[in-house]
């Protein structure tokens, strides 16, 4: 997949220090949140200055065991998942940034567990220096991609992502 079919095409790499994503589940009685810290990818822009807008090449990854959950009965669903070989890896294959007026719609393709569903994400872009920081949030259906939801858990899942991308020597 290659959107970015410009003479230049600038590569930007996920790095380890910033990135992380937050995944909030809704609990009859309370809340539930889990967070990852490895997330790894790239992506690809045809124009530096335009940081991000139009078309985008881009793959960004999770690995599910990654997640912190801080609670038994969600780390054992996890290890379920894993286990059944269903959803090891969030996988998201970016298409497309919209900005409108510094708020960027991020078009792209999610697959959890064999399942891909188009999403799009609400974010805000910054850029300093060789880094760019991507923030932002969407509601994913655990339903939607075919997950066993824990006992008591709704299945709205809130995702929240900053994805922090260092500029490829």
């Amino acid at each position: 997949m290659h959107a970015c079919q410009a003479d230049t095409v600038i590569r930007y790499e996920f790095v380890p220090d910033g990135s992380h994503i937050l995944a909030r589940l809704h609990a009859f009685l309370h809340k539930q949140s889990a967070t990852a810290t490895a997330v790894s990818g790239w992506f690809e822009v045809s124009d530096d200055e335009a940081m991000l807008a139009g078309s985008v090449d881009g793959v960004a990854e999770v690995d599910v065991r990654s997640f912190d959950f801080g609670n038994a009965l969600l780390a054992a669903t996890a290890r379920r998942w894993i286990d059944e070989g269903s959803a090891s890896t969030l996988r998201f294959e970016l298409r497309s940034v919209d900005d409108d007026a510094g708020v960027a719609a991020i078009t792209g393709d999610l697959s959890i567990g064999g399942r891909t569903e188009t999403i799009i994400a609400t974010a805000q872009v910054h850029r300093k220096d060789d880094q760019i920081a991507i923030e932002g949030t969407w509601p994913l259906s655990q339903r939607q991609f075919g997950l066993t939801r824990p006992a008591g858990v709704k299945d709205r899942v809130d995702i929240e992502f900053t994805l922090v991308a260092q500029r490829a020597s």
